[in-house]
């Protein structure tokens, strides 16, 4: 199965399998657990996954910082340019950073605090 995407006149732009849009996580006992992503199957193996999830879980909430609402509306570079915040902060909104094949260019953070918080805003959407 394969998807098209079109502009707003109904002209094809690219087509793609449906795989390439998809992503899964199938645990496999005794075998590890597999992963598709971009169209691939990778093996990941479970102690690195483990290791990987206790790492995040580790990680601890930031919840000093406030910020204000989001008015309707703004995009996110509208709205993180309107924020007053201390000058120590980093505005990265936009800012990309190369890495290796497949992703090739990477946002890291929204924001980026003196003590190396890594900050990303989000616009909440129904989905």
């Amino acid at each position: 199965m394969r998807i098209t995407a079109v502009d707003r006149n109904g002209h094809d732009l690219a087509t793609r399998p449906l795989r390439q849009y998809l992503t899964a996580e199938i645990i496999c006992p005794g075998d590890g657990r597999f992963v598709l992503s971009l169209g691939r199957w990778f093996r990941v193996d479970l102690s690195f996954a483990e290791r990987i999830e206790r790492q995040i879980a580790a990680i601890r909430e930031i919840n000093d910082l406030r910020f204000p609402l989001w008015q309707r509306g703004r995009s996110e570079t509208e709205y993180l340019r309107g924020i007053e915040m201390p000058e120590e902060f980093h505005l990265l909104d936009s800012k990309l950073v190369i890495v290796e094949r497949p992703y090739g260019k990477v946002e890291i953070c929204d924001l980026l605090t003196p003590d190396m918080r890594l900050i990303h805003m989000k616009k909440l959407r129904r989905n």
